[in-house]
């Protein structure tokens, strides 16, 4: 979806670090996305070759890498209070 991916991101961390940190700190600011920050495409891949039948194909989502760095830091960020907001009942897919 935007094109740019992780090597791109890591060799030119210096140079992309303010933008993505300001859309990091948008994003905490007002609970908003940017419009089309979370457009997935969906893509076909063969599981076989010479694939003939539908379920030969397997589906996968390409979204694009400042949603994927986003769901990262969340996902961090949760991981730090899981255990004092879901009840040990709860936890069967919890890492930890």
């Amino acid at each position: 979806p935007d094109g740019i991916n992780f090597v791109f991101i890591k060799d030119f961390w210096t140079e992309l670090k303010a933008d993505i940190m300001r859309f990091i700190t948008e994003f905490h600011h007002n609970g908003k996305l940017s419009k089309g920050i979370n457009s997935t495409f969906i893509a076909i891949i063969p599981k076989i070759d010479s694939p003939q039948r539908l379920n030969d194909f397997r589906p996968i989502s390409l979204v694009g890498s400042l949603y994927k760095i986003l769901a990262k830091v969340l996902a961090n960020r949760l991981r730090l209070v899981m255990s004092s907001v879901i009840s040990e009942s709860q936890t069967t897919f919890c890492d930890g």
